[in-house]
């Protein structure tokens, strides 16, 4: 029993050890340069539009949330006139992933969503950072 204590205490050591050992210049290089990691899925992700200004967002994608009891009719209507396609359902029955096929800016196509009673929210495809 007394030996697996020590070999307990002895591994606990060396990951503290390990993780204290880093040094500030390689911590701040870690958190100077994140990778870039989405949530909601991508085919090709960009993560900074064509006049170089990096978003916290992928240019094109939009989450759009409708409200229960919406028809995939409808649904399809309001893609249709908003000039959408869905990439992916991300939780059933009501949250897509959808890509902007006209080329419009996401805060654009925003605005034209907000006008449809049965749409809840739309919001941008944001990217999360690991730091």
């Amino acid at each position: 029993m007394r030996r697996t204590n020590i070999i307990q205490l002895l591994v606990i050591f060396l990951l503290t050890i390990s993780c204290a050992d880093r040094h500030p210049e390689a911590q701040e290089k870690a958190t100077s340069h994140p990778q870039a990691v989405e949530i909601q899925a991508s085919d090709q992700p960009k993560l900074s539009p064509a006049g170089g200004e990096t978003k916290n967002y992928i240019p094109g994608e939009i989450l759009v949330k409708f409200r229960d009891g919406t028809t995939d009719q409808t649904k399809k209507a309001i893609q249709k006139e908003v000039h959408l396609e869905t990439i992916r359902i991300v939780s059933k029955p009501n949250l897509y992933l959808m890509r902007i096929l006209d080329g419009s800016p996401v805060e654009g196509v925003m605005e034209r969503l907000a006008i449809f009673k049965e749409v809840q929210y739309a919001e941008p495809n944001y990217i999360r950072t690991i730091q």
